[in-house]
């Protein structure tokens, strides 16, 4: 599969296994590059090398391919975290390329493995009680904050599907979790403007990158690439 290398949106890899092409013993399994210290190692490169294996691997060798990346990690949960939101927010390439089945069916897999894997951080739980120092709730019921969302459900989504998508100056996204998170957190913590609970589902479909038309448009939305551009000047 040839790929667009300027329109591939990367991810930060807290931990990057590879082989130099100068180790005299490559596994089959093995993401190889060019020799590189780790103080310049390339994170775009490494995607690159990693989205060219999965989609080159055959459908029975993904889990041992899985297994044997994880097997080399401290932490698997969090690299597979970053392989699905790899997978995730370059979707449109791959789909045109002709791999829907694939992409597919390795994000499930992804996903059903991270599952597995205890989570070794807990920079969302940071962020929630960001949130929260900002004195911003309505009322709390059973300890949990809770504040009403006076304005359509999308555009409140719509601003954590932008922190997701949106780069910061270092290259990684404004926030680092999940789909699944955001949608726990949104849920948990938010409702509509008579009270009622926010659907879990309604969350997740408005954060799915296909889903165009289910987010706000550009004169409805609530723009955080203007609002940080506008700091910038």
């Amino acid at each position: 599969m040839v790929l667009p290398i300027k329109e591939i949106q990367w991810m930060e890899f807290k931990e990057h296994p590879v082989k130099f092409l100068s180790h005299k013993q490559i596994e089959s399994f093995d993401i190889f590059i060019e020799e590189m210290s780790e103080r310049s190692f390339n994170q775009q490169i490494y995607c690159i090398k990693l989205i060219r294996k999965l989609f080159s691997l055959k459908k029975k060798n993904r889990n041992a391919f899985f297994d044997y990346q994880c097997s080399l990690v401290l932490e698997p949960w969090s690299w597979l975290n970053s392989v699905y939101l790899l997978l995730d927010y370059n979707w449109r390439i791959f789909i045109k390329r002709g791999q829907r089945k694939n992409l597919l069916e390795l994000i499930d897999m992804v996903e059903d493995l991270r599952n597995k894997y205890p989570r070794e951080t807990n920079s969302f739980n940071e962020f929630s009680r960001i949130i929260e120092a900002g004195r911003l709730p309505i009322y709390s019921d059973d300890k949990t904050t809770i504040w009403i969302w006076n304005s359509p459900v999308n555009v409140l989504v719509d601003i954590f599907y932008q922190m997701l998508t949106i780069k910061a100056a270092n290259g990684r996204p404004l926030i680092q979790t999940t789909k699944n998170e955001v949608a726990d957190f949104v849920v948990k913590h938010f409702r509509k403007v008579d009270g009622k609970k926010i659907s879990r589902s309604t969350v997740l479909t408005i954060l799915t990158p296909s889903k165009v038309d289910k987010r706000p448009s550009r004169d409805k939305r609530i723009d955080l690439k203007k609002i940080i551009d506008g700091f910038k000047k």
